[in-house]
């Protein structure tokens, strides 16, 4: 992605519950990568926006958080509200959390 736009993806929620939603970023980063990328949750009416360090969870799959998602839920990724030129993702994904209860996102 570069420039002023966004890309929204539908995530596989199959389930309702308690996801952690994890991300890849390839490893080619220099000046004019984006080291935080803006993102967006939404799921059930509830949005969650962070800033996702792509520099640190590069060449990976990275945690982004945990979330209570329902089918339909979606991750919106906005290049303007990013820092640098270029945002990379080579995919993301999501895992069901087993016996977890509902909280808010956890950015650690």
């Amino acid at each position: 992605m570069k420039g002023v736009c966004t890309a929204t993806y539908k995530l596989p929620v199959k389930t309702p519950g308690r996801h952690k939603l994890m991300g890849r970023v390839p490893h080619l980063f220099n000046e004019v990568h984006a080291p935080v990328a803006a993102l967006t949750v939404a799921s059930g009416g509830k949005t969650t926006t962070l800033d996702w360090d792509q520099y640190t969870q590069s060449g990976w799959w990275g945690e982004i958080g945990e979330f209570d998602l329902a089918p339909g839920a979606t991750l919106t990724i906005d290049a303007a509200k990013s820092s640098g030129k270029y945002l990379y993702a080579d995919g993301f994904a999501v895992v069901p959390v087993k016996n977890a209860q509902a909280a808010e996102p956890s950015h650690d």
